[in-house]
Parts: C-alpha cells; sequence; structure tokens
C-alpha cells in the first residue's frame, strides 16, 4: 500500500507540472517607462505608459530630435539639425557624450545590446553603427522609402515606413522582410519595444500606441503630450 501511494502521488506531481509547463507566460506586471522626443517643443518627455502622465521633461539637445534609444543606463537621441547622435543622462538630460553621424537625414534608433542602428531618410537605409566611435560597419536597405523608425526585440529590427504607412518585422541576416502589417496611423515616427509588446508613435495624430507584435492589433493608445512626435524608446 505505501509504494502505491507513493506512486500516485509521484504521478499527480507530473501531470500537474506537465500542466503548469502548457500553461502561456503572460507578461509580468510591472511599469513601462517610454521616452518621447517632440521636435515641435524641441523636448524629451518621460511618460509612464499605464496612465500616460508625463513624469518629467528636459530640452531635447539640439533643434530637430528625432529617434531614441535606450542601452540599459542612459538613452541616445540622433538630431536630424546638427546630424549628431548625443548619449544623455534620464536623470537630468545632460549631454554624457555625442558624435557626428555619416548621414545626413538621421530618423529612427535602436540598441541591440552592443551597436546603435539608424534609420537615414536620405539613402533609404538602415546603417550599423559603433556607439563608442561612430563608425558604421554595416548596413540594411530599408523595406521602404521612408524609413522613420526602429526598435530591437532581442532577435529581430522592425522598421517603421511614413511612407507606406506600414510596420515591417526585418530578418537578421540581410534585412529581409519576415512579415508586415498596417500601422495604426498614417505617420509613424518611431517604434520601441518593452520585452513583449510594440510600441509605435504617429505624428499625424499625435497617439502613442501598443501593439500586439505577430498581427499589428492595437491594445490600447495614448495621446502624447505635444504636437511634434518622433521619437520614442522605452526604459527596460
Amino acid at each position: 500500500m505505501k509504494w502505491s501511494a507513493i506512486y500516485v502521488l509521484i504521478l499527480m506531481v507530473i501531470i500537474l507540472g506537465s500542466c503548469e509547463e502548457n500553461e502561456p507566460i503572460q507578461p509580468p506586471a510591472r511599469p513601462v517607462y517610454l521616452w518621447l522626443a517632440d521636435w515641435s517643443q524641441d523636448t524629451i518627455y518621460q511618460i509612464e505608459a499605464s496612465t500616460g502622465n508625463v513624469l518629467k521633461s528636459f530640452p531635447s539637445p539640439s533643434s530637430e530630435p528625432q529617434g531614441l534609444a535606450w542601452d540599459g543606463d542612459y538613452f541616445w537621441n540622433v538630431d536630424s539639425a546638427t546630424h549628431q547622435a548625443y548619449k544623455i543622462d534620464p536623470s537630468d538630460g545632460s549631454v554624457i557624450t555625442s558624435f557626428p553621424l555619416l548621414r545626413r537625414s538621421p530618423q529612427g534608433l535602436a540598441y541591440d545590446g552592443t551597436d546603435l542602428w539608424l534609420a537615414d531618410d536620405d539613402t533609404d537605409r538602415i546603417y550599423k553603427i559603433d556607439p563608442k566611435t561612430g563608425s558604421e560597419s554595416y548596413f540594411y536597405n530599408s523595406p521602404g522609402t521612408w524609413p522613420t523608425g526602429l526598435a530591437w526585440d532581442g532577435e529581430n529590427l522592425w522598421c517603421a515606413d511614413a511612407a507606406a504607412s506600414k510596420i515591417f518585422k526585418l530578418s537578421q541576416i540581410g534585412g529581409g522582410v519576415i512579415y508586415s502589417f498596417n500601422s495604426p496611423g498614417m505617420v509613424p515616427m518611431d517604434l520601441a519595444w518593452d520585452g513583449y509588446y510594440l510600441w509605435c508613435v504617429d505624428i499625424n495624430d499625435d497617439k502613442i500606441y501598443k501593439l500586439d507584435p505577430s498581427d499589428g492589433t492595437v491594445i490600447k493608445s495614448i495621446p502624447t503630450p505635444s504636437g511634434g512626435p518622433t521619437g520614442l524608446t522605452v526604459q527596460r
């Protein structure tokens, strides 16, 4: 009887463990903080994603802030007036370092854990950039004619194109399109990845959208604090 009881107990543990493994993994409840660049106000905002409340703001390094990227401790901003990339302290907006870009129309920006990726509207290309030197080591051809936003999801780049009003998931090898879907607004300007969801800011309707990355379904939207949003990233 004793061994029969032990056998039944072991079998129950195996069955319950199997059920738990097959349950879908839900994103943990945690605050998501967005950083938003606005070129009409020359301002960068920190926004609480759950409420849309502005937590802080400070002037952008120059007059035409575009794409933003978070590197784990600081964020980067590219500016189309100065053609510079700025590394910024999120506590007060002070510039830690900067370097000149080799491209004349910088737009979207992403960070892959080692390098920056820059979308350039003039050449319709996406460039891999060393954040220590500013040198370019690689590029993809953009899937559209007005690449405006970039995000890195840990494995692949995402690109928003304002001319096509589409969002593209790109392959690591060659930058080919894995799949795409329509952007929620007509003029998507930048993208961000929070670990589970894709975020998109649109300058036509001045909204930030939280998207299901599998098909682009809008989960929620929040209004931007001002009328010229151009850059977006998630503080992770």
